[in-house]
């Protein structure tokens, strides 16, 4: 075996025993919600847009998603063609 190897194992060696021992600590935290002040951003209703028709005497407010349901995240993505 060529000494850089030996090196490079070593190395990933330490590296998988760090992660490893970090593990437990971040698991028994629990989830942690932001501050309210973040909570409350988020969750602010979304501002519509507008859009004019062509002889400008329609108009439509759209207000869009925005944060979609997990179910429309997890559907396989569609291309176009």
């Amino acid at each position: 075996m060529y000494a850089p190897q030996k090196h490079i194992q070593s190395i990933l060696l330490i590296l998988s025993l760090l992660v490893l021992s970090c593990v437990p600590v971040f698991s028994q935290e629990g989830y942690r919600k932001p501050p309210k002040e973040v909570l409350d951003i988020l969750a602010a209703p979304v501002t519509p847009t507008m859009s004019l028709s062509p002889t400008r005497d329609n108009i439509l407010l759209i207000t869009g998603l925005r944060y979609p349901p997990l179910s429309d995240l997890a559907e396989p993505y569609k291309t176009a063609g």
